[in-house]
């Protein structure tokens, strides 16, 4: 009796260390990064935290959201901070993603960070606390966020007067968000409404005014992706004296964020002095002014004003910018002169965003009754434009053709059924018959305790030895880089990459995946997404409802990822590292005869480019490969095709009678049939839909498409084989001469 409650003891043991041990294994990720930090009873290292996020408090759904976090850290002689800054939105619970910065600090110091988190939510109270490496809470502060619609058209103001443009609050200004974009195409003949993330699409927008500083300008183009529209004007040189914010980085990401299609306004002498920021989109240059006009009439008769600008405050003249527009730049345009000629707003493109130089400072013209009218006619044809990230992620619950977009050239599908058997029926025969059969021989039968047990290991490792090394990676990756950029007054490429990537799985992987510091990453056609659309079978292992910490900056990336078998997540990074990709670009000389497309495109990129095309409209000539250094004469246009993607990719297909094409479900289960004209012909339609709605058709521009599969990507998994599917469109918005 005692041994048999000796045993019931030992076996209730055993159970107990078994489940506590699986639990430790199955928690041991999320608890590594779930850890409460240990607050202290003061904060005895003197640090503190000063917070500013969003722009003026807002920002947009589905773009990020910059957050400036200055340490004030002046106690001399402290211990140095080795530890983190960490931003959540739900106090950390990780119920949504906790975005996090390393940061190393000695005293005395004071220094700026920024952090960037996606707007997902219908506002925010965001927290922010730093945090030793240790767990030790150093400090912690919130912040409250004002979340806008997405047709909203948000105006960042840097200025040092904070009231010269609120006059345009709540006017409506632009052109809507057009609906062209296949990510939002709902699959049954429209686009999404309702309380779905296209329900701004077709509205004119309204202006919400942001007033910013200088300081408050984030160093990534993909930061700025919430403003419609920025204006420089009625700054002193004391405005950006003693910032410590990197200038080259701005410059680069403004290019960046105007070639995604915003609109950049830049005023008066004060905003000249600023053109290291804009050197290579202003479409002036400065001519040695101030000078002083005595009046603003052209203004009145080009924005069909029925009042002129008046001075205010007993002032004689208007202060103004001496400029010359730089006509040998193509689609430099100028708008308004006055009677003696002298240029008051001259424009040019860049990517697929517009840049204006006003000449006359902007606070003048607060009093002007009629001041609405004249951005009325400024930005008669701008349309806002949202990043082609953010398209990705507001795609609706329809868009399954995830497969064509991102598709996924292997998987770890179940063995072929014969070998399976095979394997099965010589498995019994070893562990019965002949196992039974040789312990008879030697009349050893008692040992089959023994050899049944080891023969079934045996086996075992060997089916795992087979299984390791059957040529399969870890991890196959499907990726897609969108390099959109425009040419500067150098005649030099810069702008933005964004990639999507599909991480799938082979087996049970537990890894970490390295981005690159100045990229910006996020989740993508998710179950957790903002409003909870369930993309099916692309998003499945255990982690793909799990909510992440996000690291940025140096080392930065996902240091906690956990894929089962056939799991998959799929994210987007942002960057603006285009122009080191593409450098002085595909410099192509183009002019309009007679509607046809005539000049030369020469490959200055030092890479290799296939299916490179030039278009405008309908109308598109196919260039063919282009390899470094080549220079091509322009052929004939083509002509037919049931779309401008079919033309620029040869995929054949018909036509839904709203013009895009159709699209199939493809089977849950099994390889997909890959075919690299139907994934070319989805990016295309993705980014500007299947008859160039996204784009503009004004004036003389035209676009230039080519395509590589060996750009580097800027996310690596740490100690994890892979296999790619890589893809790179360069798209380039470019004016005729």
């Amino acid at each position: 009796m005692q041994a048999c409650k000796q045993n019931k003891f030992r076996h209730k043991l055993v159970t107990a260390a078994l489940c506590g041990w699986i639990a430790v294994a199955l928690l041991w990720p999320a608890a590594s990064y779930a850890q409460t930090p240990t607050p202290l009873a003061s904060n005895s290292s003197g640090a503190k935290l000063e917070v500013k996020a969003g722009f003026d408090g807002n920002y947009k759904l589905h773009e990020w959201v910059p957050i400036q976090v200055s340490v004030a850290f002046d106690k001399a002689g402290g211990d140095s901070i080795v530890g983190r800054i960490e931003a959540s939105t739900t106090n950390f619970d990780r119920s949504s993603p906790i975005y996090t910065r390393a940061v190393q600090l000695t005293p005395p110091a004071r220094k700026t960070f920024w952090l960037y988190i996606m707007g997902r939510e219908f506002g925010y109270n965001l927290q922010i606390r730093l945090v030793r490496d240790d767990g030790t809470l150093i400090s912690q502060t919130s912040s409250q966020l004002t979340a806008l619609p997405a047709g909203v058209f948000l105006m960042g103001v840097v200025s040092e007067d904070t009231r010269a443009l609120n006059y345009l609050k709540d006017t409506k200004l632009a052109q809507p968000v057009g609906n062209y974009s296949a990510f939002l195409y709902d699959g049954y003949g429209g686009y999404s409404g309702g309380n779905k993330p296209g329900a701004s699409r077709g509205n004119t927008p309204t202006v919400t005014v942001a007033n910013l500083s200088p300081a408050d300008l984030p160093p990534t183009g993909a930061g700025l992706s919430a403003l419609d529209g920025l204006v420089f004007s009625d700054l002193s040189v004391s405005s950006f004296a003693g910032n410590t914010f990197d200038r080259p980085a701005i410059a680069n990401a403004l290019a960046s964020w105007v070639g995604q299609g915003k609109a950049l306004i830049v005023a008066g002498d004060s905003g000249l002095r600023q053109s290291d920021l804009f050197s290579n989109l202003l479409p002036v240059q400065d001519e040695g002014g101030p000078i002083t006009l005595p009046d603003l009439t052209a203004l009145q008769s080009a924005s069909h004003a029925p009042s002129a600008p008046a001075l205010a405050n007993g002032n004689a003249n208007f202060t103004a910018a001496k400029v010359k527009p730089l006509t040998n730049i193509p689609g430099t345009v100028v708008l308004s002169k006055n009677a003696q000629g002298v240029p008051l707003v001259v424009t040019r493109p860049f990517g697929m965003g517009q840049v204006w130089f006003v000449a006359p400072e902007l606070k003048p013209l607060a009093g002007w009754k009629d001041a609405p009218l004249l951005w009325n006619w400024l930005l008669t044809d701008y349309q806002l434009h949202f990043s082609y990230a953010s398209e990705a992620r507001q795609a609706t619950q329809a868009y399954y053709n995830l497969e064509d977009l991102l598709p996924i050239a292997q998987r770890n599908d179940l063995p072929d059924p014969i070998a399976l058997l095979v394997f099965l029926v010589i498995y019994v025969l070893a562990v019965g018959p002949v196992n039974y059969l040789i312990l008879r021989h030697f009349d050893r039968r008692e040992l089959a305790w023994f050899t049944i047990p080891i023969l079934t290991i045996v086996f075992s490792i060997g089916a795992f030895v087979v299984g390791s090394n059957n040529g399969v990676s870890d991890l196959v990756i499907s990726r897609v880089n969108i390099l959109t950029v425009g040419q500067g007054n150098d005649g030099n490429f810069s702008g933005s990459s964004t990639e999507l990537a599909s991480v799938y799985s082979n087996g049970r992987n537990h890894f970490k995946l390295q981005v690159e510091p100045d990229a910006l990453s996020s989740h993508v056609f998710e179950q957790e997404s903002a409003y909870g659309y369930n993309f099916g079978n692309r998003n499945y292992g255990s982690s793909s409802n799990q909510p992440d910490v996000i690291q940025q900056g140096p080392g930065g990336g996902y240091p906690d990822l956990n894929l089962n078998t056939r799991g998959s997540r799929n994210y987007a990074f942002e960057s603006d590292n285009a122009d080191k990709i593409v450098g002085k670009g595909l410099a192509a000389q183009v002019t309009f005869n007679g509607g046809t497309l005539s000049g030369t495109i020469a490959n200055r990129t030092g890479l290799e480019w296939s299916d490179v095309s030039v278009f405008a409209g309908r109308k598109v000539v196919k260039v063919g490969d282009l390899k470094p250094g080549q220079k091509v004469q322009l052929g004939v246009p083509i002509s037919g095709g049931t779309s401008l993607v079919n033309q620029l990719t040869d995929y054949k297909t018909s036509s839904n009678s709203n013009g895009y094409r159709n699209r199939y479900y493809q089977p849950s289960s099994g390889p997909h049939e890959f075919d690299l004209s139907q994934q070319k012909a989805t990016v295309l339609e993705s980014l500007f839909g299947t008859n160039g709605e996204g784009l503009k058709t004004i004036g003389n521009t035209f676009y230039v498409t080519a395509w590589a599969n060996n750009i580097k990507p800027t996310f690596q998994p740490e100690n994890r084989t892979e296999t790619n599917n890589n893809l790179t469109l360069l798209f380039e918005p470019l004016t005729a001469s």
